[in-house]
């Protein structure tokens, strides 16, 4: 759960990127933010990672109550890696960590920056596609059926997390 107040929009990063929070944490916190439906540019009060992912708390937000496409992906994904809300998988998250990760450890290990310097977005199906979990094929399945307004704020949260990766790189 992320405790945030948002921000004024901005083709920047915002200004607590660069606050003392390490950039697993600010990837992790922009990313939260499209799970929970939220605008992509918030400032953190405080970060509280929980389990929601897998223990929803309320009803799915935008999605019409009887919604029978809507029910039979969330019994599809029932005990699945997947949110029974959102139908997205935190699995995804690893793309942008390990980038996050690889950017980190620059400062220690500079031979590593050609690595950060491959790094390429990816697609959330092409993840999934690439990848060899045991719920690749539900996430893949069910990221047609993700409700408008999880995925709307995902796919801008997704993009602007791809931009200030690529314009973080090519910085360094």
């Amino acid at each position: 759960m992320i405790i945030a107040k948002r921000s004024p929009s901005s083709t920047t990063a915002p200004e607590w990127w660069h606050s003392p929070l390490s950039c697993t944490e600010k990837t992790f916190a922009v990313i939260d933010l499209a799970y929970a439906g939220k605008a992509a540019m918030i400032q953190p009060i405080g970060i509280k990672r929980t389990a929601r992912m897998t223990e929803p708390t309320s009803e799915p937000v935008g999605v019409e109550v009887g919604d029978s496409t809507y029910e039979a992906m969330r019994a599809k994904v029932a005990g699945s890696n997947l949110d029974p809300q959102t139908f997205l998988a935190t699995d995804y998250l690893n793309h942008f960590n390990e980038v996050v990760m690889l950017i980190e450890m620059i400062p220690d290990m500079p031979e590593i920056l050609e690595d950060a310097k491959e790094w390429q977005p990816k697609a959330y199906k092409d993840h999934f596609r690439d990848s060899t979990i045991a719920d690749r094929e539900i996430a893949i399945e069910a990221y047609d059926a993700v409700p408008d307004v999880y995925k709307t704020s995902f796919e801008k949260t997704v993009n602007q997390i791809n931009t200030t990766i690529a314009t973080a790189i090519s910085a360094l």
